[in-house]
């Protein structure tokens, strides 16, 4: 299937059975079976060997896997959420999640929906535009959950730096969405934003 699922042990220690589908920060290994999982429990890490693959092929590469983020993520989809990872964030982090959805005629609106950075070192910053050398619309560090965020134009940047020391918190969740921009409204038989009437 070429898929991912977590399941929380915690979530179900309390009674709750939660799955969830992480979203990639980078390319993933090609759907194999047959192969080895080693679980790198002090790190949070899982490294995957070999394996057999499409047309029972053996497959001599591997693979590690860790939870968190790292690099950038590009978001298209007219809605979406994303965060930096279950649990704790580590230090030395640097994500970055470009917001552009491919529908035309919009903004882009982010709500934070948890924010719990602890040190004030680390910070959640969010461009208006394609790059971190765009306008600045807001700079975030503690637990304090921001309003609403809406960009100026199609493409939003969010950005997670954390230092190398200090308290780690849980991170953030965020949710985002395609608005109309001004003069546009949304259509729901075409399913876009089209011009409002005169």
């Amino acid at each position: 299937l070429s898929d991912l699922w977590s399941f929380n042990v915690y979530a179900a220690v309390s009674g709750q059975l939660r799955w969830t589908q992480p979203v990639a920060m980078s390319s993933v290994p090609p759907a194999r079976w047959g192969h080895v999982g080693l679980s790198g429990t002090a790190s949070g890490s899982m490294t995957l060997v070999g394996g057999t693959g499409a047309s029972d092929l053996l497959l001599t590469d591997m693979y590690t896997m860790s939870t968190g983020c790292s690099g950038s993520l590009s978001l298209t989809a007219a809605r979406g959420v994303f965060s930096d990872g279950d649990g704790k964030y580590g230090n030395s982090l640097d994500c970055q999640w470009t917001i552009a959805p491919t529908l035309a005629n919009t903004y882009v609106r982010v709500v934070i929906t948890q924010l719990e950075l602890l040190d004030p070192g680390d910070k959640l910053d969010i461009y208006d535009g394609g790059a971190i050398t765009d306008t600045l619309l807001g700079s975030y560090t503690g637990t304090a959950i921001p309003p609403a965020i809406t960009s100026n134009g199609n493409t939003m940047i969010v950005r997670l730096r954390t230092n190398a020391a200090g308290d780690n918190g849980e991170g953030f969740q965020a949710a985002y969405q395609a608005v109309c921009e001004a003069g546009y409204v949304w259509d729901s038989m075409s399913a876009a934003c089209t011009a409002c009437p005169a």
